[in-house]
């Protein structure tokens, strides 16, 4: 077999990624996402992880480079630990900072139950170990916290900033 015989203790995963990278004397904006399907034991479901990324290197080479161990991480990581917050955090090792910018971050399925992590904590997360500046949620219609991408979320929409403090998270 495929997998070397290994049978019912094999788990198997799937990695995807779909960029816009530099182009030659194009200022359009690099970004794109990358997805993870994975078993979190031999024999579960899978459970997806989703990333949106925004690439700051100044050619598609470096860009592609970073997005290389962007994805090495997040496979290592995820065949490790299934903890949202442990991924966030180790999520751009061996990366400079501000060479990619996650600014959005997913995990579904049953290895993350409901309940196993806060949305909330996690962007604050995300934002202490400078994998982005800010992260954005928004209520879904049980009233809870998501994040979303700030691009699809603003899309044409008039925006009021109002600078606060918001002590203690909540």
């Amino acid at each position: 077999a495929a997998w070397g015989g290994r049978g019912p203790e094999v788990r198997f995963f799937s990695f995807a990624g779909t960029l816009a990278a530099k182009a030659y004397m194009s200022d359009r904006e690099c970004e794109g996402w990358i997805g993870l399907m994975f078993q979190h034991e031999a024999g579960a479901e899978p459970s997806i992880v989703s990333v949106h990324v925004r690439m700051s290197d100044p050619t598609a080479a470096q860009q592609g480079a970073a997005i290389g161990v962007l994805g090495t991480n997040l496979i290592y990581l995820l065949s490790n630990t299934t903890d949202p917050y442990a991924v966030a955090t180790y999520l751009q090792d061996g990366l400079d900072v501000g060479r990619l910018e996650v600014d959005y971050m997913s995990f579904e399925g049953p290895g993350f139950p409901e309940g196993s992590y806060d949305p909330r904590l996690l962007a604050a997360r995300m934002v202490q170990f400078q994998l982005t500046p800010c992260v954005m949620l928004e209520p879904d219609d049980s009233g809870a916290y998501q994040q979303v991408v700030p691009n699809d979320a603003l899309y044409k929409t008039p925006v009021i900033v109002q600078r606060s403090r918001f002590l203690p998270v909540t």
